[in-house]
C-alpha cells in the first residue's frame, strides 16, 4: 500500500481553502460579464451574458426592426426579412416561446388562476359555439364564437399556445371579428364579456 502525507492548507487560506490537499492555482477559465460580442442580422441584435444573479441571459433587441411591409432591398442575410416586424424565438427544438411584433405585441405571461379560469371559460365558448355580449369602447357587441383558432387577418392558424390566437366571433351584424385571445381573457375577467342567455 503506498502512502502520501500531504500536509493541509491552514484554515483561512483562500487558495484551495482549509480542506484542499494542496495549494491550486486558479482556473485559466472564467465567465466575463460579456460573454458574447453583440451579432447583428436583419434588424435583430443578440448577445448573451451572465446576470447579477450568475445565471446566462441571452437579450434580444428588436429596436431597428421595421414595422412596416418588407421591399426588395429590405432582405437580410439568409432572406431574412427586416420589414416584417415578427420575431420568433425557439428554445433549443422546443415550440416558439414568442412569436410576434415586439413593437406591438406582448408576450404572453404566466397565468394566475383567475386567468386558467377564464381562458377555459372562451374555450368551452368555441367548442360550443356559444352566444355572446361583449364591450368594444362604449358599445355592447352580440354574436356567436365559432371554433378554431385565427390570426389578425382572419385565416386559420395552428399555435402551440392558444394565447397567441385570435377567436372568431360572428356579430349579430353579420360581420367576423378577430378578437385576441388575450383580450377575450381580459373581458371575462373584467366582467365585458358574458355568454348571451337570451
Amino acid at each position: 500500500m503506498t502512502h502520501t502525507n500531504r500536509s493541509r492548507q491552514p484554515a483561512g487560506t483562500p487558495t484551495g481553502g482549509q480542506f484542499a490537499q494542496e495549494a491550486r492555482p486558479a482556473a485559466g477559465i472564467g465567465l466575463e460579464k460579456e460573454t458574447t460580442e453583440p451579432v447583428e442580422l436583419g434588424g435583430v441584435t443578440t448577445s448573451m451574458f451572465i446576470g447579477d444573479d450568475g445565471v446566462p441571459v441571452v437579450q434580444i433587441d428588436t429596436n431597428e426592426l421595421s414595422t412596416g411591409e418588407p421591399s426588395a432591398g429590405e432582405l437580410g442575410a439568409g432572406g431574412l426579412s427586416t420589414g416584417s416586424g415578427r420575431v420568433r424565438v425557439n428554445l433549443n427544438d422546443g415550440p416558439p416561446l414568442y412569436d410576434g411584433n415586439p413593437e406591438q405585441d406582448e408576450a404572453p405571461s404566466v397565468l394566475g388562476a383567475g386567468d386558467v379560469v377564464a381562458l377555459a371559460d372562451v374555450i368551452s365558448m368555441q367548442q360550443q359555439q356559444s352566444r355572446i355580449r361583449f364591450l368594444s369602447g362604449e358599445n355592447e357587441i352580440a354574436g356567436t364564437v365559432r371554433t378554431g383558432m385565427w390570426n389578425a387577418d382572419g385565416d386559420p392558424e395552428r399555435s402551440d399556445d392558444v394565447r397567441t390566437a385570435h377567436v372568431r366571433v360572428t356579430t349579430s351584424t353579420g360581420g367576423d371579428r378577430f378578437v385576441p385571445m388575450t383580450e377575450m381573457t381580459r373581458m371575462m375577467l373584467a366582467g365585458e364579456l358574458a355568454r348571451d342567455r337570451r
